[in-house]
């Protein structure tokens, strides 16, 4: 890299952060004074002196001004997901149901870039299969979530088949509940034994 290029690249926003904590720590300006004149908000300015102060009690030996920040939400990590993507779908899973998965696991991911994953990676669509074959799938292991104080609050889920779930009060309201063909379910027993104490 050369000298130019070098400070016309984004280092003058490290040059920004100087003048702004000089200004603050050695001429005494104001917080509020220092965050208008550097076009700061206030709340960003005291996370800049307090990022600072933590590197200087750190005594970290990297300087704090040639530190490049990346600015953004962190990366996924695609490489991870894309290698879920594709075992699930040599165990024979949908692109629908790896989004499923997908999205129970906190990745979020959506139906097209699961598409066009496959299809990159020269996967053919899966033929049509029956309710069977697809509940003889191996299901992925799901960790626990540990348990905490229930709070209502919003929620964001995927699912192809919710849609119906809107209908549900004309439908039983004319009854049509009725005239649906309900295909018969394997249902497990679970046996407890009850111990006296």
């Amino acid at each position: 890299m050369k000298p130019e290029e070098y400070f016309s690249s984004s280092h003058p926003v490290n040059k920004k952060r100087y003048d702004a904590l000089h200004d603050f720590f050695v001429d005494g300006l104001s917080a509020a004074e220092v965050a208008a004149k550097y076009e700061y908000t206030l709340n960003s300015f005291y996370s800049l002196t307090r990022d600072f102060r933590k590197h200087l009690d750190e005594g970290n030996k990297e300087e704090f001004f040639f530190k490049d920040t990346v600015l953004g939400r962190k990366p996924v990590k695609e490489d991870e997901l894309k290698e879920l993507i594709i075992s699930l779908r040599k165990k024979g899973y949908s692109a629908e149901d790896i989004v499923g998965i997908a999205n129970s696991k906190s990745y979020e991911v959506s139906y097209e870039y699961v598409r066009d994953l496959l299809h990159d990676e020269g996967f053919a669509r899966l033929p049509r299969r029956s309710v069977m074959d697809k509940r003889k799938l191996e299901l992925p292991p799901v960790e626990a979530p540990v348990a905490e104080k229930l709070v209502w609050k919003a929620e964001k889920f995927h699912s192809a088949h919710t849609g119906l779930f809107a209908f549900l009060p004309v439908i039983f309201k004319y009854g049509i509940h009725s005239l649906m063909v309900i295909e018969p379910v394997e249902i497990l027993s679970v046996q407890t034994t009850l111990r006296p104490k």
